[in-house]
């Protein structure tokens, strides 16, 4: 799987107008973003959001409910899934 900053680097290459580099670009992020991958990843960040955990460096932080920007250590991502 390619990265978007591999098809920016190409796009500005091609011998393209801006407008045609733009839609070149837009088109294949939108398939870099349509991954199953990536959609699961939305999926499971959504849910944490809900339920109050938040991921940072691989760990697990869950959110202190007295507090608003306090997040207390919870466990490895591996164990959380």
């Amino acid at each position: 799987m390619r990265s978007v900053l591999y098809y920016a680097t190409k796009a500005s290459q091609l011998s393209f107008g801006p407008a045609e580099r733009s839609t070149y670009l837009a088109s294949k992020i939108y398939i870099c973003l349509m991954k199953t991958i990536v959609i699961a990843m939305n999926d499971v960040e959504r849910a944490m959001e809900k339920l109050g955990y938040l991921l940072y460096k691989g760990e697990v932080y869950k959110k202190v409910q007295s507090s608003k920007y306090t997040f207390k250590h919870c466990c490895t991502f591996k164990k959380f899934l």
